[in-house]
C-alpha cells in the first residue's frame, strides 16, 4: 500500500513570508490523488473554526489561486501547496501533515508544535 515514509519540506515562495510546511510521503501520495481524481491545479492548507477548542485543519481543493495565497513549492516535488497568508505564524508555520490509518480509516493529521491545546478527539486546537 503506501511505503517509503520521508518527510518533505515546502518552503513559501514569498520572500515577505518565510515559512515551511513538511509534508509526509503517505500524505504527499494521497494529494496527488486528489488533484488527480478532481482535476484541480492544487491544495489549500486552511483553517476553520469549530470545534471545542476552536479550530480545525482543513484541506481544501483549488481551482484557481488567489492573490492571498502564499505558495510552497518542493525542490522534489511537483503539487502546488498553498495557504492563505493571514494563517502563515503560528497556525501553519512548521506543521507536518501526515496520512496515516485511524482504526478503518484514512484520514490526514496535523502535528504543530504551536499547538497549546488540543481536545480529546485530537481535531481541534487552540494556539
Amino acid at each position: 500500500m503506501i511505503e517509503n515514509n520521508y518527510d518533505i519540506t515546502f518552503h513559501s515562495l514569498n520572500i515577505n513570508y518565510q515559512s515551511t510546511i513538511i509534508v509526509t510521503n503517505p500524505a504527499l501520495i494521497q494529494i496527488k490523488n486528489i488533484i488527480k481524481k478532481f482535476q484541480i491545479i492544487g491544495i489549500r492548507l486552511n483553517i476553520k473554526k469549530s470545534g471545542c477548542l476552536g479550530y480545525i485543519y482543513k484541506i481544501e481543493k483549488v481551482k484557481s489561486f488567489t492573490i492571498n495565497d502564499i505558495m510552497y513549492t518542493s525542490k522534489n516535488t511537483k503539487i502546488k501547496l498553498c495557504t492563505p497568508n493571514y494563517l502563515i505564524n503560528s497556525y501553519v508555520h512548521g506543521t507536518k501533515i501526515d496520512y496515516i490509518k485511524n482504526d478503518l480509516n484514512y484520514n490526514f493529521v496535523f502535528y504543530n508544535i504551536n499547538i497549546s491545546k488540543k481536545c480529546g478527539c485530537g481535531k481541534s486546537f487552540n494556539i
